[in-house]
């Protein structure tokens, strides 16, 4: 949505949130690549309304970050 918007306006950030999304078990959103696959798709489909898809192509790398913590809760000093 934002993609297009920026094709016929221009936007700017505004620092409180304007909506949420309802996440539920039930959401296809919730599988972990499929808002990847979405996100690529809109890219890719800007860049060729805009004319552009001739001279750029998305370039995409996945990451994944894992961090392990303690699970004990450090104590407060006053």
């Amino acid at each position: 949505m934002c993609l297009k918007l920026s094709e016929v306006t221009d936007f700017y950030h505004i620092p409180q949130p304007l909506y949420y999304y309802r996440r539920h078990s039930g959401n296809l959103t919730n599988e972990q690549f499929e808002p990847i696959r979405w996100s690529q798709k809109a890219i890719n489909n800007a860049l060729k309304r805009r004319g552009l898809d001739s001279q750029y192509e998305l370039s995409m790398q996945v990451v994944a970050h894992f961090t392990i913590k303690s699970k004990h809760r450090s104590q407060k000093h006053f």
